[in-house]
C-alpha cells in the first residue's frame, strides 16, 4: 500500500489509524489536519492542510 491519508478537524482520534497501520502497512500514514507545522506522530505524519496541497499538487506525495 502506497499511502493511508485521513483528514482531521479540530480533534483527532489516531488510535484506529495506528491499528490499521499495524494491519497493512503503508509506505506514508498522513492525517492533513489544522496543525500549524509538520510533526510526526510515531509513524503517523500530521501535516497541515496548506503545506499537504502544496506537497499534492507539485507531486511530491504519490
Amino acid at each position: 500500500m502506497q499511502l493511508v491519508l485521513k483528514i482531521g478537524t479540530a480533534t483527532i482520534f489516531l488510535n484506529g489509524l495506528e491499528a490499521f497501520i499495524q494491519a497493512c502497512p503503508p509506505k506514508k500514514a498522513i492525517v492533513v489536519c489544522n496543525e500549524k507545522e509538520k510533526r510526526a506522530h510515531g509513524k503517523i505524519m500530521l501535516w497541515p492542510w496548506r503545506v499537504f496541497l502544496q506537497e499534492l499538487w507539485s507531486g511530491k506525495i504519490i
